[in-house]
């Protein structure tokens, strides 16, 4: 084996071992990420780990044996070769997997991979719209590094829209036991850190690296050799990247518009706040679309203030621009909060009616103290300030309900747990 473990003080660490692996992936991404399975790149928990992807926010799972691993125990890397089709059981999971993104079955996909969010099953539904068929499945496994876990690498090829041809691929997937018995997929992207030193030692081994030979061989003949293939492949990353896009703002504007009308239909008189202007904290260009690339309209000055007209899941503002659709990164803007409060009759009423003055007044507090809640769709932790670095004030549970503050545009929703303010990651509340 290229690696293997022998003591503490000749042992390769974490940092060079990613770097190794980081130039290896740069080699063969295009087998190890293809796009065609970008749902992998969600679901992958090595992947997701060794990329270093912390800066998202990490999702609970109750598993004990993977909560009680020390972080500080170092996990010996052992100096195995691949089994293949080993494990029925596992083998079972992994084409649950492939079939229920084949059939677009969210309920079963939540089955066999955990945790799920909203936001995960959005991505999932687009992109399953482009799987036809899984012609064939090998399982290669490894031991994992907790007890009863695997690391798991399918070899799949598949038919997918668009294109007359089997494509093959390579994932990596980190499977363990829950407390019921069965298998899943685990998709925790914060693992303790002595399992991210056992998955990347691992995906460094001699057979790792020989089977990721073979099959970028296989795409990357595919694409020198078939020009339909190579225009196919470049046009469903965009397609998907749009579509997932596409999804995730509709279903945020389809929470909001739900959670208007509710509030609507409660609230006769009430204390609204309205966050409907922003302000720019920089020099910013203000775009005709949600891109980079899109024609540049102008640009804004610190401390410009404009309309909202929708925030979108993608990071981007639309704002009225004199008139005109503008586009502004969400992360140059912040937000101006105008509360309208909505007084009744009593101004109008003469000193001398006590009774209807006091009716009034206690219709208007009785509006005003009506709290609105968001609930958490799946477990999530609740934090000091909108960063996943930041202090944990407590971790909710799928169905729990805290008091909404303010969906902010940064991507954080605001809310009071037992009187104190905490942050959430929007996409993890309805």
């Amino acid at each position: 084996m290229a690696f293997k473990e022998k003591d503490n003080k000749e042992s390769v660490s974490f940092k060079e071992r990613f770097r190794t692996f980081a130039g290896f992936v740069s080699d063969h991404q295009r087998v190890i990420w293809p796009v065609f399975l970008i749902i992998c790149v969600i679901v992958t928990i090595v992947i997701a780990i060794i990329a270093g992807r912390h800066q998202e926010e990490e999702v609970d799972i109750e598993t004990a044996t993977v909560e009680t691993l020390s972080e500080n125990a170092t996990i010996p890397i052992p100096d195995v070769d691949f089994e293949v089709n080993a494990y029925p059981e596992i083998n079972t999971l992994v084409s649950d997997y492939y079939q229920a993104l084949v059939d677009g079955n969210m309920d079963r996909l939540s089955e066999v991979v955990s945790p799920v969010s909203t936001a995960y099953l959005t991505k999932a539904q687009e992109i399953s719209k482009y799987f036809e068929q899984i012609v064939s499945i090998e399982v290669y496994t490894k031991p994992g590094p907790i007890a009863d876990s695997y690391l798991v690498f399918p070899y799949v090829e598949a038919m997918f829209t668009g294109y007359s041809k089997q494509i093959p691929s390579l994932q990596t997937f980190y499977v363990c036991r829950n407390e019921a018995g069965a298998y899943y997929i685990n998709v925790e992207e914060e693992q303790p850190q002595n399992v991210i030193d056992y998955i990347s030692g691992m995906v460094l081994q001699d057979d790792f690296k020989d089977l990721s030979n073979k099959v970028s061989v296989e795409f990357n003949e595919m694409l020198a050799s078939d020009p339909e293939f190579a225009t196919y492949y470049d046009n469903l990353s965009s397609q998907l990247k749009l579509d997932i896009g596409q999804a995730i703002a509709e279903n945020n504007a389809e929470t909001v518009a739900e959670t208007e009308t509710e509030q609507e239909t409660e609230e006769a008189v009430a204390t609204a706040m309205i966050v409907n202007k922003v302000r720019t904290t920089a020099v910013v260009n203000v775009r005709a679309s949600d891109s980079e690339k899109a024609d540049k309209l102008g640009k804004a000055q610190i401390g410009e203030e404009y309309t909202v007209v929708e925030e979108l899941a993608n990071g981007w503002t639309h704002i009225d621009y004199s008139g005109q659709d503008g586009y502004i990164k969400s992360e140059y803007l912040e937000k101006i909060v105008n509360v309208e409060a909505t007084e009744t009759a009593q101004e109008d009423t003469t000193a001398t009616d006590t009774t209807t003055t006091e009716q009034t007044t206690d219709t208007t507090t009785a509006s005003q103290e009506e709290t609105k809640y968001v609930t958490a769709n799946t477990r999530v932790r609740l934090r000091k300030s909108e960063s996943t670095t930041s202090e944990v004030i407590t971790t909710l549970n799928q169905g729990d309900k805290v008091e909404l503050i303010q969906k902010q545009a940064d991507g954080w929703t605001k809310v009071k747990y037992e009187g104190t303010v905490c942050y959430v990651k929007s996409e993890y509340v309805d």
